[in-house]
């Protein structure tokens, strides 16, 4: 078989493997440069037992697709950190009432609450991007780590403000914010 063929098949096979009901969220915000040489990253396993990080993912899944804060004052198209302090509290953290405004509110306030820093993300687990000198804000942003990607705050007009699974895989969004100069890094919620 002609090389060509085979690769249309291995493509067209990939395709129908997709989950459709969430090809909705391809189009996100901010924008990853195509790259032909990298697959789908495949499917991380979620944590076995009733752990926190379990608690945190069944909340994130449960909520997408939803405008989440504490705060009504909050910009949603800035509201990542808001729709994350929402998943928390309604897992049972003690979150403050009004929630928590920013990337880096949000990291002090994860440290001070025990949440581990981790090298290896797991579903359920907190990923949050900002730079090492908490300026300027524009590449900050925080979500909940997925089993195919990353669930945050939309901030497209179509979406302004939902809760949605809009990054297709860790790598991108790694990617795209380290060309910002902005660090990621992951906590395990405790």
């Amino acid at each position: 078989m002609n090389k060509y063929i085979e690769t249309f098949i291995s493509y067209l096979a990939t395709v129908l493997s997709w989950d459709m009901a969430s090809t909705d969220n391809l189009d996100t915000v901010p924008p990853v440069p195509y790259n032909p040489a990298s697959t789908p990253s495949p499917a991380a396993p979620l944590p076995s037992d009733e752990s926190s990080a379990l608690k945190v993912y069944t909340e994130a899944v449960a909520n997408l697709g939803r405008h989440l804060t504490l705060n009504t004052a909050v910009n949603p198209e800035t509201g990542c950190a808001e729709a994350v302090s929402t998943i928390l509290l309604n897992v049972g953290y003690p979150v403050p009432s009004r929630g928590i405004p920013t990337v880096w509110g949000l990291i002090d306030w994860m440290i001070a609450n025990g949440f581990k820093e981790t090298q290896t993300p797991v579903p359920g687990a907190i990923i949050t991007a900002c730079r090492a000198d908490r300026q300027p804000t524009e590449y900050a942003h925080v979500g909940v780590v997925m089993k195919h990607g990353i669930a945050s705050n939309d901030s497209r007009a179509a979406y302004l403000g939902q809760f949605r699974e809009n990054y297709s895989t860790i790598e991108n969004w790694v990617n795209y914010f380290a060309i910002h100069n902005s660090v990621t890094r992951y906590f395990i919620p405790c």
